[in-house]
């Protein structure tokens, strides 16, 4: 199956979880499913530039994976979608000098 349909298949399934109510033991199992699949999302959309999925799907994913990691903070990990801010510059760029620092680019 290709990314975009398990993307589909665990939002279809999403519809039909009650994420506030799940136990621990099916949290682990959702955020086992979800964490790889938002972040390979978050790849084909901000990386390759080719989004698979509409953002609000998107954001539903990243959103119950975040609120898992929340109810179970044992679920969290420091390598989770989640907790990643931006990615890895692209080597494709060429490297421009301004004339005065842009600090926020670090």
């Amino acid at each position: 199956m290709d990314l975009a349909s398990d993307a589909l298949d665990a939002l279809r399934a999403l519809a039909d979880t009650p994420l506030d109510t799940v136990p621990e033991a099916d949290a682990d199992a959702w955020v086992a499913r979800l964490r790889p699949l938002v972040a390979r999302l978050g790849e084909a959309y901000y990386r390759d530039d080719e989004p698979l999925i509409s953002d609000a799907q998107y954001d539903r994913l990243f959103r119950a994976l975040q609120s898992l990691e929340v109810r179970f903070p044992a679920l969290q990990t420091p390598d989770s979608p989640t907790h990643r801010v931006g990615g890895a510059p692209l080597d494709q760029f060429d490297k421009v000098r301004h004339a005065e620092p842009l600090l926020s680019l670090g």
